[in-house]
């Protein structure tokens, strides 16, 4: 995982499924031709339409479509940290937008689910909610917030405060190492022994 480079919402879309909260759910979800689903109730609400506009360039790999979709702020950041917005898109990815939640201040927040085949070859499904703030130039993305670890709050992610947020990757990548390290064998831990044990 290269935090530095993050290739942004893919890799943070890679933080999230590497930190274990991936869920197997039997198969990617129905989606319409083009990988998305919305419902009907949220298809047309601005927020959502801005999400799934968003979601869209992710995974086609529309570097200039994704950057021009977050707040003016965000972009700002992006250009002063020197960061590549590359989306490496996908051809298995499938997502879904959710439902709307209008905040005080012109914000809302949006859910969705991305779905893509995992290393093991099998689709996995990550749970997310976009943070979208009202601009002249219509909704754009400010931030999400997903669960990596179940047993921790969710980790949010400010686009518009990049140190922030690269901080927070770099603490979640030295987190998911300090996790795997405890979930590996003590057996595997040791050095081999080639020499026989005399007796």
């Amino acid at each position: 995982m290269r935090c530095r480079e993050w290739m942004l919402l893919l890799a943070l879309l890679g933080v999230v499924g590497f930190g274990c909260q991936k869920s197997d759910r039997g198969g990617p979800a129905p989606a319409s031709p083009g990988g998305t689903q919305a419902s009907a109730e949220t298809s047309a609400e601005p927020p959502a339409v801005a999400v799934t506009e968003f979601l869209q360039a992710i995974r086609e790999g529309n570097d200039s479509k994704a950057a021009a979709m977050f707040t003016s702020t965000a972009r700002t950041q992006v250009a002063q940290l020197g960061i590549e917005v590359a989306p490496r898109g996908s051809d298995t990815a499938t997502f879904e937008v959710g439902k709307v939640q209008y905040l005080e201040g012109g914000g809302a927040r949006v859910s969705a689910t991305w779905t893509d085949v995992g290393a093991d070859g099998h689709p996995r499904t990550d749970d997310m909610l976009w943070m979208l703030r009202k601009s002249p130039d219509g909704w754009r993305i400010a931030g999400m917030a997903a669960t990596v670890f179940p047993d921790q709050p969710p980790l949010l992610l400010d686009f518009e405060n990049l140190a922030e947020t690269l901080r927070k990757l770099d603490m979640l990548r030295a987190a998911i190492q300090d996790r795997e390290q405890e979930n590996v064998p003590i057996q595997a831990q040791r050095p081999a022994n080639t020499q026989a044990v005399q007796r």
